[in-house]
């Protein structure tokens, strides 16, 4: 069952315990004066911040995104709104704590549950997370409780903005909160990514504040951060921030920098877009210090203008906005009387009168001209509380009125004015005249009667004498007593006394006359007043009521004492299109975007419709008026449409050939910056624009010259897109009048591709790239790719170009002697030789272990070789026939042996020994020592083939091929498949099944030999050039 109340004070708070303690389930409707609903869904003791339907989710989003803007690619997740939304319906529901009392109502219903017990909302609202009542109640007492002790100036406002000053300081604080504390932040904004309540921020924030760890910027701090937001268009904070500044920024003038700033933005829109979601108070102040910076009546009233279309309601806006337009004085004809008289007017019925004096008194300033207008303005002066400033604009109507026989519409004037100021002799005057004019006929047949009733009364006196005395006294009380009903008493008094003219029935007969006169006084005025209503709702802008009203006026009534001439219903009629037609003249001389002015005469032919409508068919006599008034009423509409459309034709004329002038002048501008295709069709747009032909015809020898230079360029484009620059040039000398100025394109391209290109101005661009050069241009840079060496170039004038980089190889030397040799694997390390004697071991990354060199003229050539019996030990044999042992482990030589002749093939390993054929034919063995056994002049034991295989020594495993066997054509790994070529300066290799996943590298010098040697952890390429030794991995390249 459903129930409702109001509570007080903790009643409130004992109401959500005892429905938690009761286990009822559904939903609490909360509500006080100024506050919004609180929904609060009820179940298992647990409490659901409900939305309310008034509650629109885009509100939630809108705060979410002013909370984090800084947060690149944050996108609006119902994580976020849920928690936004949660912490401000909580909010919301301690103010309602904090309140004196609340209604509630409480309604049984079944809350919609998803799987993880949160209540399921209507429409995109996100699902909501319960909270514990007691749980909820007893934080709200804590923070209450901590609020009372913290002080005033500890407490920020909403819209503060807080900084860090001294983060030592702030060690007491929770590093969530401080981490969010940037110095470009409200405390709404934090406590919203924070999924806060406002009240636990600002309390949160207090400690801060009073160690001097934190502060709150001033508000000129806030008007730069405003001008950032308006930057990049967030509106709601920069109206926040805005509204900080016009509260607590420093007083004065404002710096002439923010000034311009301010009035830039307002030019862009920005500004604008951000007043409208601020308070009528903040613009205003905001506005006003713009005004005092700027000192241009002209443009500031442009900015009043719009903020008045922006905020109708607000009487200071509007009535600034209405005194600029007074002073600026640009318009004659602004502002316009009836904007002034609507905002007076507005105040008054509010019953501001003080308020709507100012407008009244720019309204005087103005001058009216019709005789409406200043009537109008006087009897708003007489509203306003203004009697003495109101008397001479509302005689001079009347005196108008009464001249065009209009009296009527003046009587009920002058009444007001007299009623109010009955000193105003004038006014008095003038009121008399104006009955006067009206009454005439009615005071001739006034003095008939009185004539009449005098001849009666002489003839009644004989006749009383025949009564006596006793009944003449009885039938006169008789009489007096019907005086009440004077129609009673006469007609009492004329039965009782035919043609009695005693002096006592004379008497009672004035009296009685004086009675019926004084009635029928009453009911014409009663009559007048009804007449005059309806007159005053006309000249009010009622029409249609004052249609109704008029219709419904009665007849004159009939009178025999008081006479005279009864204005015409049908005058009244008149009146109506008459009012509006003054209406129409007020607005003044037509303008084209008037927009105000626009809406008035529309509303004016609105009403003049709706008023034929309403007319009679066939119409009464007393209704022709209304009708010929509104056929002059709309003919005076349509003569100012007429008008309205001249102008409009006049100006198209006019802005047609500004247009063309403008399309001209750019049309030109852009052939100068040589822009030929934009140029062309700037011209297009002139030629549409050209009905008639002329434009075309006077420009038609312009336009072909460019016509043609516009297909010489990009013929000259096309051909240096091909490469052919010196076509490209040929074409620009010919048609071009300076040729060197002209951009054409230059593609850039490497291998591999998607190079980064390094410029000396610090920007970077990529290949492929078309670059824009003139011919006597020069572009340089610095390509990069990751694992590839940089390299420079520079380009001289429009040229394509194809540069390929060279791979960074995995391991390197460069000594000083030339490589022979190929590496011997030892490990994951390799020992290398070079024709200077110098010996060395290299690692991973090219890491040098070790080093040494030999006394050698000619060095080494032959790739060392292990001994099978020694272990560690190479055999290492110089062009001199010297030989050494070399430790692998660390580098340590033993020798020479002298060998008295210099090697010819060899040194090669068996099984378990090295041999090493001499020049003069002898052949050495060694076994487990330096010293050789020699065989003179024989191949020994074991034959050695003198071949290129074996002329260098061992290979050491590996596949090579070096320049004595011919140039590097193409080379096959025959562990991999890859393929080794070289052409113009440049090795490259890919897999034969994948030749677009290769890689480049640089040669040097004349090539000695290349290898591919195949290891567990991959294959390595190895190349002997001027460049020294470079081994690459043979990784495919994606």
């Amino acid at each position: 069952m459903s129930f409702q109340g109001d509570v007080r004070g903790i009643g409130l708070a004992e109401l959500l315990q005892g429905l938690a303690r009761g286990r009822k389930q559904g939903v609490v409707t909360l509500s006080s004066r100024g506050t919004p609903r609180v929904l609060v869904g009820l179940s298992e003791g647990k409490a659901f911040l409900l939305p309310a339907e008034e509650e629109p989710v885009d509100h939630w989003q809108a705060l979410v995104k002013d909370a984090w803007i800084d947060a690149v690619g944050t996108r609006i997740e119902h994580l976020h709104i849920a928690e936004v939304a949660r912490a401000n319906r909580l909010e919301q529901l301690y103010c309602l704590l904090d309140g004196d009392g609340a209604h509630f109502r409480f309604e049984p219903r079944e809350l919609p549950f998803d799987g993880e017990g949160r209540v399921l909302a209507t429409g995109n609202q996100p699902p909501i997370s319960p909270i514990p009542i007691e749980g909820l109640l007893l934080e709200y007492a804590r923070i209450d409780d901590e609020r009372e002790r913290v002080q005033a100036q500890h407490q920020l406002a909403f819209d503060d903005l807080p900084a860090v000053y001294d983060s030592k300081a702030c060690e007491s604080l929770s590093q969530v909160l401080l981490q969010e504390i940037d110095g470009r932040s409200t405390v709404t904004e934090i406590a919203n990514r924070l999924g806060w309540t406002l009240r636990q921020t600002v309390l949160s924030i207090g400690p801060g504040l009073a160690s001097g760890g934190l502060y709150a910027l001033s508000g000129d701090q806030c008007l730069l951060l405003a001008m950032e937001e308006l930057r990049r268009k967030a509106w709601r904070r920069a109206a926040v921030r805005l509204t900080a500044w016009t509260s607590r920024g420093t007083p004065g003038a404002l710096d002439p920098d923010a000034v311009e700033i301010l009035v830039g933005e307002w030019g862009s829109g920005r500004l604008v877009s951000t007043v409208r979601l601020m308070g009528a108070q903040a613009v205003w102040i905001l506005l006003r210090r713009i005004d005092h910076g700027l000192m241009q009546p002209a443009q500031s009233v442009l900015h009043w203008i719009e903020a008045a279309r922006i905020f109708p309601d607000d009487p200071r806006i509007q009535l600034h906005r209405l005194a600029l337009e007074a002073v600026d004085g640009g318009n004659q004809e602004r502002p316009p009387i009836a904007d002034l008289h609507r905002l007076a007017r507005t105040q008054i019925e509010k019953g501001f009168l003080l308020r709507a004096q100012p407008a009244l008194r720019l309204a005087q300033d103005r001058a009216p001209d019709t005789a409406a207008e200043r009537l109008e303005l006087g009897q708003l002066l007489l509203a306003s509380g203004l009697p003495e400033e109101a008397a001479p604009w509302m005689i001079s109507a009347c005196e108008d009125f009464v001249a065009r026989g209009l009296s009527d519409r003046a009587v009920l004037a002058l009444r007001e004015l007299t009623a109010a100021l009955p000193s105003q002799r004038e006014a008095r005057l003038l009121l008399s005249r104006a009955r006067r004019s009206t009454n005439s006929a009615r005071r001739m047949r006034k003095r008939i009667l009185f004539t009449m009733a005098g001849i009666a009364g002489f003839a009644g006196i004989a006749l009383v004498q025949v009564n006596t005395q006793r009944q003449r006294t009885s039938q006169l009380a008789e009489v007096h007593a019907l005086l009440s009903t004077p129609d009673q008493a006469s007609w009492a008094l004329t039965q009782k006394f035919p043609g009695d003219e005693g002096a006592d029935v004379l008497a009672l007969r004035r009296i009685i006359d004086d009675k019926q006169r004084a009635l029928e006084l009453n009911q014409r005025d009663e009559w007048l007043a009804e007449y005059d209503a309806v007159g005053y709702e006309a000249h009010r802008g009622d029409s249609l009521r004052a249609l109704d009203l008029a219709r419904a006026l009665s007849q004159p009534p009939t009178l025999r004492f008081v006479q005279g001439i009864w204005p015409l219903k049908s005058d009244l009629m008149a009146s109506i299109p008459e009012t509006l037609g003054e209406q129409a003249t007020g607005l003044g001389a037509v303008r084209l975007d008037d927009a105000d002015q626009i809406a008035s005469e529309l509303n004016l032919a609105s009403l003049a419709q709706a008023l034929r409508a309403a007319l009679t068919s066939p119409p009464v006599p007393e209704e022709k008026s209304l009708g010929q008034g509104l056929d002059a009423l709309e003919a005076q509409l349509v003569g100012r449409h007429d008008r309205r459309a001249t102008l409009t034709t006049e100006r198209a004329q006019k802005n047609l050939r500004a247009d063309q002038n403008q399309l001209l002048e750019r049309a030109r501008g852009l052939d100068e910056a040589r822009e030929l295709d934009r140029s062309l069709q700037v011209y297009g747009q002139l030629f549409l624009s050209d009905e008639e032909g002329a434009v075309r015809a006077a420009l038609a020898e312009e336009h072909k010259d460019l016509l043609r230079r516009a297909d010489a360029f990009k013929r000259a484009r096309e051909s240096a897109r091909m490469g052919q620059l010196q076509e490209a040039a040929e074409v620009l000398n010919e048609h071009m009048q300076e040729p060197g100025a002209w951009y054409l394109p230059v593609a850039i391209t490497s291998d591999p591709s998607g190079a980064t290109i390094h410029l000396p101005s610090g920007t970077t661009e990529h290949t492929p790239l078309v670059h824009e050069m003139r011919i006597d241009d020069v572009f340089a840079g610095r390509l990069h790719v990751d694992g590839y060496l940089d390299q420079e170039f520079e380009i001289l004038g429009p040229s394509n170009q194809h540069m390929v980089l060279s791979r960074i190889p995995v391991r390197s030397w460069r000594s000083s002697g030339r490589v022979d040799a190929v590496p011997v694997p030892v490990s994951s390390d390799h020992i290398l030789v070079d024709r200077n004697g110098n010996l060395a071991r290299v690692g991973l990354s090219g890491k040098l272990i070790w080093s040494r060199k030999v006394a050698s003229l000619s060095g080494v050539s032959r790739a060392p070789v292990f001994l099978p019996q020694l272990e560690n030990q190479l055999l290492v044999v110089t062009e001199e026939g010297q030989a050494y042992l070399l430790a692998a482990d660390s580098g340590e030589l033993t020798g020479p042996w002298d060998l008295n002749s210099p090697p010819s093939v060899g040194p090669t390993q068996g099984t378990d020994f090295v041999q090493l054929r001499l020049a003069d034919g002898r052949v050495a063995f060694w076994t487990d020592s330096l010293k050789p056994t020699i065989w003179p002049n024989t191949n020994g034991p074991h034959p050695l083939a003198k071949d290129q295989e074996h002329l260098y020594g061992s290979n050491s495993g590996l596949q090579v091929q070096r320049r004595g066997n011919g140039p590097l054509v193409s080379m096959t790994s025959r562990f991999g498949g890859w393929i080794l070529t070289q052409q113009e300066g440049t090795y490259s290799v890919a897999p034969a099944d994948a030749p677009d996943q290769g890689f480049s590298a640089a040669s040097k010098g004349r090539w000695n030999w290349a290898a591919f040697e195949s290891r567990e952890d991959g294959e390595l390429l190895w190349i002997s050039d001027g460049a020294g030794l470079r081994a690459f991995a043979l990784i495919p390249r994606p």
